[in-house]
């Protein structure tokens, strides 16, 4: 008589349980997250420290500028749902609780946040696109395509006495209209309602670049700007009354300045500014301009610096001409 079969373990039900009791501790954890991660956020929504008692004297600036009506949560907590929520995170983890350090960047003022209140008809964005105030005039739209309001508007809501400005440039505006070779000769164009407006306006370049390469001692500084936008205003005859041709000089100077230098006259012009020979010879890698005798002696020369510095200047052409054309029994020499 054989023995009665016992009855198996229900292996298979205790795997829905295993995966059961696993969804609860990730459903769990995920909670835990959550709350320590969103509950600050709500706590700092509805307690937030005042600013004034860490930002006294910005607050002060603030109250004292054309912003005094509005809230500091109005520029820094920002106009979408997310950056507000990265701003609630900051002031508890960072100011608060201070677990986390706190950079400039999380206090930076995005564009929407201007445009709450800035709106689309008052910025440039209306029928003819342009802004007019303090003298000057501006395609604002195209101007500050990729730029932050900040870049020149950064003193508007709180400087402090101690701070310079972060503003618009002339030398910014130029550098842009000389790259999209855009005709900023005509000054009314930007600087509109008179002489009195214009050096109103004026008045924001004291500590430029600008302002010291067009001052009173404009003749001495004006070199220490960027050449490469002089032309955006100045014609080029007028550097060239003192200068010579070429000046300022552009990107193809390296291919046309050889046709100056060429001529003893123009030559001496560009010796007001390049002194030492060294500046020619590091480039050219030999005697800049040739000596008398360079003819009789360039066979020597070229075996010791090579052909393809003499192809920095001369197309091939040039030798054939001579070493080609005119080939004697013998060979040309070369």
């Amino acid at each position: 008589m054989s023995e009665p079969t016992r009855p198996q373990k229900a292996v298979v039900a205790d795997k829905p349980r295993r995966k059961l009791l696993a969804l609860k501790i990730v459903t769990l954890v995920v909670v835990v997250i959550a709350v320590v991660a969103i509950l600050p956020a709500v706590v700092a929504t509805v307690y937030t420290p005042g600013c004034t008692s860490c930002h006294a004297a910005e607050t002060k600036a603030q109250n004292e500028g054309p912003h005094n009506r509005v809230t500091c949560e109005s520029c820094h907590k920002g106009a979408t749902t997310a950056q507000r929520f990265a701003f609630r995170q900051t002031v508890m983890y960072g100011m608060v609780l201070k677990i986390f350090p706190v950079s400039s960047v999380q206090a930076s003022v995005s564009n929407e946040s201007c445009s709450q209140c800035h709106k689309a008809d008052t910025i440039g964005t209306g029928s003819n696109g342009m802004v007019t105030a303090k003298g000057l005039q501006i395609a604002h739209v195209p101007c500050t395509k990729g730029q932050q309001c900040t870049d020149c508007h950064g003193g508007t809501g709180h400087l402090l006495s101690t701070q310079i400005p972060v503003s618009y440039s002339m030398g910014a505006c130029v550098a842009c209209h000389n790259e999209n070779q855009t005709d900023s000769s005509n000054c009314a164009k930007c600087h509109v309602g008179g002489t009195q407006n214009a050096a109103q306006a004026a008045s924001k370049f004291t500590l430029s670049t600008f302002s010291t390469t067009h001052g009173v001692n404009w003749q001495k500084m004006h070199g220490a700007g960027d050449l490469s936008t002089c032309t955006s205003c100045h014609p080029q005859s007028d550097c060239a009354r003192c200068h010579g041709a070429l000046v300022p000089h552009d990107i193809y100077i390296v291919q046309t300045h050889g046709k100056v230098a060429a001529n003893p006259a123009a030559r001496q012009k560009c010796y007001t500014c390049h002194t030492d020979q060294k500046f020619c010879d590091n480039c050219h890698g030999l005697p800049m301009p040739h000596p008398a005798n360079f003819l009789t002696t360039h066979i020597a020369e070229t075996k010791k610096v090579g052909e393809a510095t003499c192809y920095n200047c001369h197309a091939k052409s040039d030798c054939d001409n001579c070493h080609a054309a005119h080939v004697h029994p013998g060979g040309a020499g070369l």
